[in-house]
């Protein structure tokens, strides 16, 4: 049997890398800067962790390390400067194995990841209001359902801005370490309010005839759940009290423009006459009065519907508004608290429950430099921010000397670059 001759061999060489843009020369260099007079604090169980990191000269990431100790890792970030920096939201017996078996898995903590990309009209927002609404999504994830629902408490909670564009939230309580991947999507699940069952809710209770002999008008009807049962019925019967008290005091129209805003599928004639019917007769004899007294309404299943969709909207964190990939991830790398964001400047950094309301990450995870000398630099695109306290306007084509604080933010983001010398 014949065959083709062997081709010989043929190594290319290898060229060398392409030298990184001078934008990302200078960052390094402002971060290397940075990190020389900024500890890093280190995670909880650090020892147990991997850590992993992305740099401004080299392609790939660099992961499966350990740190023995806080000066260990600050000597590392000193001398190679990462872009990024992460660790392992789960612990390990060897976490500087190569491979996933060798490392032992011994659980993970739970992690939420909320990114202001994602919010539905995030297309719309300018960079503060994107920042402000992650951040209510952020406190609705914690407080109506991470503490109200499951009961941790703020001993269990770590709240993270990630420094690029939202949030994440650890759990770290034991309750959740030893957790699968099945059981974390299942907690996603209840959090974005999936295959609720509207019976399982809103209960049927039979109506009694006004006379005797006569049929009712409805055969049923519809009682909300006690708030004292906590979880999704609680937050059915307080989205509908909520909202049919602000109808009644802003007016039916209103109630007709949000039912219908935030469910596609219902009519404006239908949701008119459903808030109508509500209000109809005499107080304290009304629908709505006794919705309030006894949580029950004679209304048919088509209400039944709307109450609880309309209150999934009040309170569901959207499809896409927590990353549930991440979730349900046991072996998930997150961003190191303490380190720089690479596409920002900004610092990624832990804040309390208590701090969270208030907090403007474009004011306060600010950390290099807002005053002293300043860069030259070329924007590419229209934006306006506000960072450290100074506002910025940016117009393509146009170039300004900005502190290194804002000029890192904006060269990071790639809404600018630095100039170009003249061909």
């Amino acid at each position: 049997m014949s065959t083709a001759p062997e081709a010989p061999s043929i190594v290319a060489a290898q060229a060398p890398p392409a030298p990184p843009p001078p934008e990302l020369v200078l960052l390094r260099e402002w971060f290397r800067e940075w990190y020389l007079h900024s500890p890093i604090p280190m995670p909880s169980r650090f020892g147990k962790r991997e850590f992993g990191f992305l740099f401004f000269d080299r392609p790939g990431m660099v992961r499966h390390l350990r740190f023995s100790s806080r000066a260990s890792l600050q000597r590392y970030v000193q001398r190679r400067v990462p872009m990024h920096a992460y660790y392992s939201t789960a612990y390990y017996t060897t976490p500087s194995a190569r491979t996933m078996p060798e490392k032992g898995w011994l659980g993970a903590d739970l992690i939420f990841d909320l990114d202001a990309d994602h919010l539905r009209g995030a297309e719309t927002m300018d960079i503060p209001q994107m920042f402000q609404a992650v951040k209510v999504m952020t406190i609705r994830l914690l407080e109506e359902f991470l503490l109200k629902d499951f009961g941790f408490t703020e001993k269990d909670l770590t709240v993270t801005f990630s420094g690029g564009r939202g949030y994440h939230i650890h759990v770290h309580s034991p309750a959740v370490q030893s957790l699968g991947s099945h059981e974390r999507r299942e907690i996603v699940d209840y959090i974005l309010g999936t295959d609720l069952i509207e019976d399982q809710l809103i209960h049927h209770v039979p109506v009694a005839p006004a006379k005797e002999g006569l049929r009712p008008r409805h055969a049923q009807s519809l009682r909300l759940p006690d708030p004292a049962e906590g979880g999704w019925g609680r937050k059915v019967t307080e989205a509908c009290l909520d909202f049919l008290t602000e109808v009644e005091e802003r007016g039916i129209d209103l109630g007709v423009t949000r039912l219908t805003g935030v469910l596609p599928d219902l009519k404006a004639k239908e949701a008119r006459d459903l808030l109508v019917h509500f209000y109809s007769g005499t107080a304290p004899n009304r629908p709505v009065d006794m919705l309030r007294n006894e949580r029950r309404l004679d209304l048919g299943t088509k209400a039944q519907q709307v109450l609880v969709a309309f209150a999934k909207t009040q309170y569901a964190i959207k499809t896409g508004e927590t990353d549930a990939p991440v979730t349900s991830d046991i072996k998930r790398l997150i961003r190191l608290p303490g380190s720089l964001h690479g596409k920002s400047g900004l610092r990624v950094m832990a804040v309390t429950l208590k701090d969270l309301p208030t907090f403007d990450p474009l004011q306060h995870a600010v950390a290099l430099p807002i005053e002293g000398p300043e860069v030259e630099v070329e924007f590419l695109r229209a934006e306006a921010w506000t960072l450290g306290g100074r506002t910025y306007t940016l117009l393509p084509g146009k170039r300004m000397h900005l502190p290194v604080a804002a000029a890192a933010f904006a060269l990071g983001r790639r809404s600018a670059r630095l100039p170009r010398a003249a061909p």
